[in-house]
């Protein structure tokens, strides 16, 4: 059974800061929570060009997390938008999008790589055992959801104008189980050398993040190309590499 993604288009406008809005200009990409009466599920993605100054307004697409939890909004709602409990913006709602369908297993994949870079983005606070643990499952999540994409050519055209991703500046190293050994090729016989736990996060988070850019666009045919051709020959060595880590660290931590 296929998934069909759901999308709206919205007309966002930024509070002012005297008016208890944000301080800083509002990014492309925000992941944000909208007063849709839903609270377990009321998360979405704000996409526009450029960024958003307080007071400013812009024409935007809202792309909701879980579709279900707003299928019962129209064109002509209002809803805020807010950061924590304090409301920041308001959206009305100018046009629904109904995205083709996507099959259950890169809906599952699409769910992992979120939950994944939102753990890269947010993680660097988390204690170290935490961290280790977190790390373990949504790395395994990741690489299982990336093995069931489906395979297939190469799109004749990918509009790579969208934001780059960039390593998040709160990411902090693992302590003593930062660097650990391994060999390149199991097969070759090679000599062992050092691997970093950070190194391998980040450049999986780099390659996922670049498909939900795609993904989010529209691009959808790219962007699932793009997951499993990095993943077949980039990131989904990391992910192995970083896996045995984690795995002897949680033992030892």
């Amino acid at each position: 059974m296929s998934m069909q993604r759901l999308a709206f288009k919205v007309r966002v406008r930024l509070l002012t800061t005297d008016a208890g809005g944000r301080k800083a200009p509002l990014r492309s990409d925000a992941r944000l929570s909208w007063a849709i009466g839903n609270p377990t599920n009321n998360d979405a993605r704000l996409y526009f060009s450029g960024e958003l100054s307080p007071g400013a307004s812009c024409d935007a697409t809202l792309r909701p997390l879980l579709s279900e939890a707003w299928e019962h909004l129209s064109i002509g709602t209002v809803i805020s938008m807010q950061e924590g409990a304090r409301v920041v913006g308001q959206a009305t709602i100018t046009d629904l999008v109904i995205g083709v369908s996507a099959p259950p297993e890169v809906v599952r994949f699409v769910g992992a790589a979120r939950r994944y870079c939102d753990f890269i983005q947010e993680g660097g606070v988390a204690s170290l055992h935490e961290r280790l643990s977190l790390a373990r499952v949504m790395l395994l999540e990741l690489y299982i959801g990336a093995v069931a994409l489906p395979k297939g050519d190469e799109p004749e055209a990918i509009d790579e104008s969208g934001p780059v991703p960039q390593a998040p500046s709160t990411w902090t190293a693992f302590e003593q189980f930062e660097h650990y050994w391994e060999i390149f090729d199991p097969y070759a016989g090679d000599e062992p050398v050092t691997g970093s736990l950070t190194e391998d996060l980040l450049d999986v988070y780099l390659d996922v993040c670049r498909g939900l850019s795609l993904w989010d666009s529209a691009q959808e045919n790219a962007a699932i190309w793009e997951w499993r051709f990095s993943f077949d020959t980039h990131w989904g060595t990391h992910a192995i590499d970083a896996l045995w880590s984690l795995h002897r660290a949680c033992r030892n931590v």
